[in-house]
């Protein structure tokens, strides 16, 4: 249960790995963590949880993201907005740390 404990959870360089491949590969996070857990011999020997699993591939996403990445998606809605009258935008700001 140790390994349960906040500070214990993360993806092991080899676990990363897998985790890009079948990321890369177009693998849902729910097929890899249960193919992963099967190798192990189960979820509890994993050492992470499938949130930490979300995390890491949700930090390697905005970190991969390029300063520009978020003004060209701006524009494109607005230009999409210009072709149909009924198209709605709501952005949400949020500060990353």
């Amino acid at each position: 249960m140790k390994h349960l404990l906040k500070g214990n959870q993360e993806l092991s360089i080899c676990q990363k790995q897998h985790v890009d491949d079948a990321e890369m590969s177009g693998i849902s996070a729910k097929t890899t963590v249960e193919m992963m857990s099967r190798e192990v011999g189960g979820q509890e020997n994993l050492g992470f949880l499938k949130k930490d699993y979300q995390n890491y591939i949700y930090r390697k996403r905005m970190a991969k993201m390029e300063k520009g990445d978020g003004a060209a998606v701006l524009e494109y809605f607005q230009k999409k907005k210009e072709g149909n009258s009924s198209f709605f935008i709501q952005c949400n700001l949020m500060r990353m740390i």
